[in-house]
């Protein structure tokens, strides 16, 4: 069915690039942070502390998506420039958390910008913040994916 399709695509098909931000939890990283990681059980004035620091959770509103939205895109325009300075000599390496590079003739699977379906294809041309990518689907045809 449609509906469980754009359900896998959308639990299951990220980019790599994004990968490392799914994977951050805040609310580990807090522990961390206060160096509370190490305890596995917490008394509930101890978790009403931690939960009072935190502030009001404000899940699924507008606001917050809209901010982690606007967290995600930083992101990856952080992402996006470090790839530039990478292929432009300014930097020597990758972080370990961090996809390669796409190159030329590398097969990749990608979303098809005006079917929304997941295609197989192989990369034709690289330019700065995107690929173009020829599809295996003749039907298909070839696109510029934004990465």
């Amino acid at each position: 069915s449609e509906s469980l399709r754009r359900w896998c695509t959308y639990e299951w098909f990220y980019s790599a690039v994004d990968y490392p931000w799914f994977m951050n939890n805040e609310f580990v990283n807090y522990l961390n942070f206060a160096k509370l990681s190490h305890l596995s059980r917490l008394t509930r004035s101890e978790w009403s502390t931690i939960r009072s620091s935190l502030g009001k959770p404000r899940r699924f509103s507008n606001h917050f998506l809209a901010v982690e939205k606007e967290k995600l895109e930083d992101y990856r325009q952080n992402v996006r420039k470090y790839y530039a300075e990478l292929s432009d000599g300014l930097r020597d390496s990758l972080p370990t958390d961090l996809a390669r590079p796409f190159s030329v003739g590398q097969h990749v699977i990608v979303r098809h910008p005006s079917t929304r379906e997941l295609a197989d294809g192989k990369v034709v041309i690289m330019e700065r913040d995107c690929y173009k990518v020829q599809f295996d689907s003749p039907d298909l045809g070839v696109d510029i994916i934004k990465v």
